[in-house]
């Protein structure tokens, strides 16, 4: 167990994270309880070099059942459900136990509109700059899924384009908003002091004296 509350939902921005320290952690957490969402698969990083990489993904895609292909294994060229498989080998998922746990986990490529103004996390434990050496070769997951027919890369990149668009002007109004809301508890604070100065006795943090 760890030594910190749970929380019941993590929202996880997978970019700059190395596939198996994230793996792992999130593994840990979804054998505890916890609901996890992880997003922007296709940014995960794995060390070691590209070409390196992709010789071990081709040696591990030939995996088949020599007689009857069609009965498995399955592989997958999308980055989100790749990383869906990593975590799924580091649980016991054949168990009712298993099973169960893996259906709080939920993978996704890019970011889907309906979290795109939810705060997410990073992990400390898989954290590219905290864990990986910087002169170190590494592979972005998404880069590596385009050699085995993923072909959705581009419509990738150009969502992405128009979301941090879209998250600057809302951040542009929040400050607005924010500054706005300063301004009037300021006035406010002015406007309302003799009749609730008595007030600043019991609770130090109310704008009375501003």
């Amino acid at each position: 167990m760890t030594s910190y509350q749970l929380p019941k939902c993590l929202i996880i921005d997978a970019r700059d994270h190395i596939l198996g320290r994230l793996a792992s952690t999130v593994a840990k957490h979804l054998m505890m309880g916890t609901k996890i969402i992880v997003l922007r698969c296709e940014r995960i990083v794995m060390s070691g070099h590209h070409i390196r990489n992709k010789l071990k993904m081709k040696s591990f895609r030939g995996h088949r059942m020599n007689t009857n292909p069609s009965r498995g294994p399955f592989h997958y060229c999308q980055p989100s459900r790749v990383f869906y498989r990593v975590v799924r080998g580091m649980i016991p998922h054949k168990t009712p136990k298993g099973k169960k746990t893996l259906s709080l986990l939920h993978c996704y490529d890019g970011m889907p509109p309906r979290y795109q103004h939810v705060r997410k996390v990073r992990l400390i434990t898989a954290y590219k700059a905290l864990r990986l050496d910087p002169n170190r070769a590494q592979t972005v997951l998404g880069r590596l899924c385009t050699e085995f027919g993923w072909n959705k890369s581009r419509l990738m990149i150009k969502l992405e384009d128009k979301r941090k668009i879209k998250q600057k002007q809302v951040y542009t109004i929040q400050k607005e908003i924010g500054k706005l809301k300063k301004q009037a508890i300021a006035n406010v604070s002015q406007t309302m002091k003799k009749q609730y100065e008595f007030l600043t006795q019991f609770e130090w943090e109310l704008p009375l004296q501003a």
